[in-house]
């Protein structure tokens, strides 16, 4: 898993992102930057065993265009009641 290592604080950042993916309902955004994004680069985002870094990099893909928010389809589809979080924990709670 030689991906594993070379992006070690690329996945760390990764899962912060995936929180605020949730508490925003699913919201389309590019997981190095946070800026949001189309379906077409999350589609890239989504494969990081395909694609390095840099392949996928916010300005090399959008760029300086506007983008729409979008929703990932898989919140209306396939998430009963969508891609909201229907409980919030407190990690300090749960080391006590």
């Amino acid at each position: 898993l030689a991906w594993r290592d070379d992006r070690v604080m690329d996945e760390i950042h990764w899962y912060g992102w995936f929180i605020d993916y949730w508490m925003e309902g699913g919201l389309l955004r590019d997981i190095f930057t946070h800026r949001i994004t189309t379906p077409e680069h999350w589609a890239l985002l989504m494969m990081p065993t395909v694609y390095s870094k840099s392949e996928v990099a916010y300005d090399k893909i959008i760029g300086d265009a506007t983008v729409t928010p979008s929703y990932d389809p898989n919140c209306a589809n396939k998430v009963t009641n969508g891609c909201e979080p229907i409980q919030i924990i407190s990690a300090e709670k749960l080391v006590e």
